[in-house]
């Protein structure tokens, strides 16, 4: 299982915001940095803690670095948000 290091992930080390277009499948990871994501369009599975979430337009999901998550989305496009426990 792979673990993803805000500082990889979030260039200043506290908050990135993007706008993304996506088609892929990200295996089971977690991560030291929260995360948000709004789905626009597309279709999918989010795969949170073993439960499985359909991916749709209006899903939001939130993950926490306690979460193990694996992502199956097709073309999507959606807003995805990353920061640190360290600014809240």
């Amino acid at each position: 299982m792979n673990r993803y290091s805000k500082n990889k992930f979030i260039e200043n080390g506290y908050l990135s915001a993007l706008k993304k277009q996506e088609n892929t499948f990200v295996d089971t990871h977690f991560h030291d940095f929260f995360e948000l994501e709004y789905i626009i369009s597309g279709s999918g599975t989010y795969t949170v803690d073993g439960k499985d979430y359909p991916i749709e337009a209006g899903s939001l999901f939130f993950l926490t670095p306690l979460n193990y998550h694996c992502v199956d989305i097709k073309d999507a496009e959606l807003y995805n948000v990353m920061f640190s426990g360290d600014i809240c």
